[in-house]
């Protein structure tokens, strides 16, 4: 199992999703509901194991900027042309 799949494994429910996009905002954000322990430290391990391309995937996947690691309509409002640049690139995530 490939690890963007073995992390979607963990998000089976909406709040586990949400804890893994909080994580992928802040890996070490402690305040997880729905992620035992276990759970956590392997979506860590996952997060940090992956490859740029697959991480922004999974970053995009959970409506992330794949440069910033924020929420994608907060750099789509922005004017920044980093963030411009990211658009261009990954236009249907215009949210």
């Amino acid at each position: 199992m490939n690890p963007t799949d073995r992390i979607t494994a963990l998000t089976i429910d909406c709040d586990a999703a949400n804890d893994i996009r909080s994580l992928l905002i802040d890996i070490d954000d402690d305040d997880m509901q729905s992620l035992n322990a276990a759970d956590r430290t392997a979506a860590i391990a996952l997060i940090e194991s992956l490859d740029r391309d697959t991480l922004t995937e999974l970053l995009l996947d959970h409506s992330l900027c794949p440069l910033h690691a924020i929420d994608y309509a907060i750099c789509f409002d922005d004017d920044d042309p980093t963030c411009a640049q990211i658009r261009a690139i990954h236009p249907s995530h215009d949210t």
